[in-house]
C-alpha cells in the first residue's frame, strides 16, 4: 500500500501530539499507583510492603493501558490486591465481620433448588398433565438434593455441594473472583460431574500463538475479547496446563470464572473490600493499640517522690518484666517469718509486670498517676468509623455488630435495606454458579436415563427451559412474626402473593409439600379425635347400663 502524501508533516505532527498526550496520561496513572503503594508502605512498613509485592512499580511501568485507581492496581498485579484483602480480613475484626456476615446470610449452609421449568416452551401443546409436571419437578429436585448432600460433587470428595457453594462465595468476597474446574468421569453408575476449586493465584502464566489471541493474567482471550481458555499452574508438578472454557465437541462448561467487576475493561476480579482496605487495616491497628494501652494501664504505675535536698535513691527491687541478677535477698536470721519473707521475695514472678517497693528511705513516698488511655471516646469514634465503612458496602452497622438496639420500625427498615443487597448477591450467585452446576448435572442425569428431557442435548433453549430454577436460602429474620403473618394473610387474600411465595419467604419450604403434609396430619388428628370420642361414648354407655341394672 502506498503511503499517503504529507508534504507539510501535518499527519506526523498529529501522531506526535497524540503520542505525547498518551505518554502524559500514562505518567499520571503511574503516579496514582505510586501514591497507592506509598500508603501500603505506610500501613505495613517496607518489609511487609515488599512481601505484598513491590513489583507493582515495575508492572505499573509496563502496563500503559491499565485502568485507574484500584482496578489499575489490580490489573497491574492481580496478586497484590488479593493479598491486601486477605490481610485486612485476618487483621481487622470489622473486615472479617462484614465478609462473614454477608456470606452467612446470602449462602449460609447452602442454597436449595426449586425447579421452575418453563412448561409453555417445553410443552406448548399441553400434552403433559399438571400431575406429571409436578412429579417430574419432584423427581428432579430429590435427585439433585441427594447428589448434592453426598461428597460426590467435589473432585477430592472432601465437601458436599452446599459447602462448595459457600467456599466459592467466600472466595468471591475475599479475592473478588473464583475459578471452578468441571470434570467429567467416564462412568455409567453415577453422575459424571465433579467440581474442583482452583485458587485464583494458580491462574497465571501461559502463552498463545493463535492470531488475534492474547493471554492476560493467565486467561486467554480471542480477537473479540472473550475468554476462551485458562492457564492453571500445578503446584505439585510446577507445570502450567491450558484448560478450555468449554468442551470443543460437547460444548459443556469446563472452566467457570466468576468475578466482581467495576468496569467493562476489567478482566480479573476486585475484592469486595477493595475500596476500604486501608481504612479497615488502620481501624484494626487502632483497636489493637487501644487494647494494648488498656493492658499497660492495668499495671499499677507509680513513681518515687524524693524530699528536696535528698539524693535520689533506688528503693525498688525488681524491674517490671525482668529482675536484676543482684536483686536476690539473703538473711542470717533464724526467725521463720524472716526466712519465709526472703523466700517469697526471691520467687516473685515479674513476667506479667510489677515491682516491689521495699525499705523506702525516710521522707520518700510513692505516688500514682492517672492516664487518659484507653480513650474514653474510643467506642463512639470506633462505631462512627465502622458505620461509614459498612454503609459504603450497603451493610447496616447493626448487622455487622449483631446489635439491634433501635426501635421496631428502625430495625425493620435496616433489615429491609440490607435484604436488598442479600437478594442481589443471592440471585447473582444463583445465575453464576448454581445454574451452571445444575445444568451440567442435569445433562448427566438425562444421558443415564434417570430424568426425561427430550431435546436438551441439541437445543440450548430447551436445556435452559428445563433447568430454570429458583435458589432458596436463609430467610429474612422477623422482628415481629405476628405482624408479618397477618400481612401475608391479607396479601394472599387480595392476590398480591401466592402461598408458594409466602412459604419461600418465611421458611424456604415447598407450599405444595406443606399442604400434603398438613392434610395428612389433620387426617391423623381427626382419626385420633374420632377414636377418643368412641372411647368416651363407650364408657358413657357402660356407665348408663350399670346405673340401670342398679
Amino acid at each position: 500500500m502506498a503511503k499517503s502524501f504529507d508534504p507539510f508533516g501535518f499527519k506526523a505532527r498529529a501522531e506526535i501530539a497524540k503520542y505525547n498526550a498518551q505518554a502524559q496520561h500514562e505518567k499520571t496513572e503511574r503516579s496514582k499507583v505510586f501514591a497507592k503503594m506509598s500508603v501500603i508502605k505506610s500501613v505495613f512498613g517496607n518489609k511487609k510492603a515488599s512481601a505484598l509485592g513491590n513489583d507493582l512499580f515495575e508492572n505499573a511501568e509496563k502496563s500503559p493501558g491499565a485502568l485507574t485507581g484500584v482496578s489499575m492496581l489490580y490489573n497491574s498485579n492481580p496478586d497484590a490486591l488479593r493479598r491486601l484483602s486477605r490481610v485486612s480480613i485476618l487483621q481487622s475484626p470489622t473486615a472479617g465481620a462484614m465478609v462473614n456476615r454477608l456470606a452467612e446470610v446470602v449462602v449460609g449452609s447452602g442454597l436449595r433448588l426449586r425447579p421452575q421449568p418453563f412448561w409453555d416452551i417445553i410443552d406448548p401443546n399441553k400434552n403433559i398433565s399438571p400431575e406429571q409436571r409436578a412429579e417430574w419437578e419432584k423427581n428432579t429436585e430429590q435427585r439433585y438434593r441427594l447428589w448434592g448432600k453426598s461428597y460426590s460433587p467435589e473432585y477430592n470428595t472432601r465437601r458436599n455441594l452446599p459447602q462448595l457453594s459457600r467456599a466459592c462465595f467466600d472466595y468471591l468476597l475475599q479475592d473478588g473472583e473464583y475459578f471452578v474446574l468441571f470434570r467429567y468421569a467416564n462412568t455409567r453408575e453415577q453422575n459424571p460431574l465433579t467440581l474442583q476449586i482452583i485458587p485464583p493465584e494458580n491462574i497465571a502464566g501461559g502463552y498463545t500463538n493463535k492470531p488475534g489471541h492474547e493471554v492476560v493474567n493467565g486467561i486467554e482471550y480471542d480477537a473479540n475479547g472473550e475468554a476462551v481458555a485458562y492457564f492453571i499452574h500445578d503446584d505439585s508438578t510446577g507445570k502450567t496446563i491450558r484448560v478450555p472454557r468449554f468442551g470443543e465437541r460437547s460444548g459443556r462448561v469446563i472452566m467457570l470464572h466468576n468475578f466482581l467487576s467495576t468496569n467493562e475493561k476489567q478482566r480479573r476480579g476486585v475484592p469486595y473490600l477493595a475500596s476500604c482496605i486501608q481504612e479497615l487495616i488502620k481501624l484494626g491497628q487502632y483497636e489493637d493499640l487501644e487494647i494494648q494501652a488498656a493492658i499497660v494501664n492495668a499495671l499499677f504505675a507509680v513513681w518515687v517522690e524524693t524530699p528536696e535536698g535528698m539524693e535520689p535513691a533506688a528503693p525498688i527491687s525488681g524491674q517490671g518484666a525482668r529482675r536484676a541478677a543482684d536483686s536476690k535477698r539473703e538473711t542470717t536470721s533464724t526467725d521463720p517469718d524472716a526466712k519465709e519473707y526472703v523466700s517469697q521475695f526471691n520467687t516473685l514472678d515479674m513476667n506479667k509486670g510489677g515491682i516491689v517497693a521495699d525499705a523506702l528511705p525516710g521522707g520518700t513516698q510513692l505516688k500514682s498517676f492517672d492516664t487518659s488511655r484507653p480513650n474514653v471516646n474510643f467506642g463512639v469514634f470506633f462505631s462512627e468509623v465502622k458505620k461509614n465503612i459498612a454503609s459504603s458496602k450497603n451493610l447496616p452497622l447493626s448487622v455487622v455488630d449483631l446489635a439491634f438496639n433501635n426501635s421496631y420500625s428502625g430495625a425493620r427498615g435496616e433489615l429491609l435495606m440490607f435484604w436488598m443487597s442479600v437478594n442481589r448477591f443471592r440471585q447473582n450467585h444463583g445465575y453464576d454458579f448454581e445454574d451452571d452446576v445444575f445444568q451440567m448435572w442435569f445433562l448427566g442425569e438425562v444421558a443415564r436415563g434417570r430424568i426425561t428431557a427430550p431435546g436438551v442435548t441439541t437445543s440450548k433453549e430447551l436445556l435452559l427451559a428445563y433447568t430454570n430454577a429458583e435458589w432458596i436460602g436463609n430467610q429474612r429474620p422477623d422482628i415481629d412474626p405476628l405482624k408479618s403473618v397477618n400481612a401475608n394473610i391479607k396479601e394472599q387474600q387480595h392476590g398480591y402473593k401466592t402461598g408458594a411465595e409466602i412459604t419461600a419467604e418465611r421458611t424456604g419450604g415447598d407450599y405444595n409439600e406443606n399442604l400434603a403434609t398438613i392434610n395428612a396430619e389433620w387426617e391423623k388428628i381427626a382419626a385420633a379425635n374420632k377414636h377418643m370420642e368412641d372411647i368416651i361414648a363407650t364408657r358413657s354407655r357402660s356407665q348408663n347400663v350399670g346405673r340401670t341394672n342398679e
